[in-house]
């Protein structure tokens, strides 16, 4: 998985750096996953263990699945205009962030037919934005939160996979 990831990450370091150069916040949602996953990259063999295995193999699936969203992104609606693409790039990131959130709730059993229906509103809502090229105000991300947010119980902690590797990060006091 490790070669995989090397082949794989060689041919996506040129765009990760463009969003990076360009103080992307979609590249600081990935950063922490790409620092692990790096730093396991980088252990010897010998240092490797099921904990890193798992950790690798779960970032390594999300990074892989996120960046062709954001290619697809790219492609669909911005005709690979990385420019363009960053003007809207608040709603796509919060875009992302539902899907990750949404197999959060579901692998906890806390998605039901409500939230569904909530969820695929705003992301709706989203793509009409992004598609016809309307402008729009920040605090709409804010007005989705709080649809979100309401559509479903509190009964968890809802950590994303974004988050966890926030903190898996913080605990190998990676950058």
């Amino acid at each position: 998985m490790i070669n995989d990831y090397k082949k794989w990450y060689s041919g996506k370091e040129d765009f990760l750096n463009h969003l990076f150069h360009h103080d992307s916040i979609i590249f600081y949602r990935l950063h922490n996953i790409i620092n692990v996953l790096n730093f396991i990259r980088e252990l010897p063999e010998e240092e490797l263990n099921d904990d890193y295995d798992v950790i690798f193999d779960t970032g390594f699936s999300f990074l892989f699945t996120t960046i062709n969203e954001i290619e697809m992104y790219l492609t669909k609606y911005f005709n690979n205009n990385l420019h363009a693409f960053l003007n809207y790039e608040v709603l796509i990131n919060y875009s992302l962030y539902l899907n990750d959130l949404k197999n959060v709730l579901q692998e906890q059993e806390s998605y039901t037919e409500q939230t569904n229906l909530v969820f695929n509103d705003v992301l709706e809502k989203i793509e009409m934005i992004i598609s016809k090229k309307n402008k729009f105000d920040i605090n709409i991300v804010d007005e989705f939160d709080q649809m979100i947010m309401g559509s479903f119980i509190y009964s968890k902690e809802h950590i994303t996979t974004s988050e966890v590797f926030d903190r898996i990060a913080e605990e190998l006091q990676l950058e």
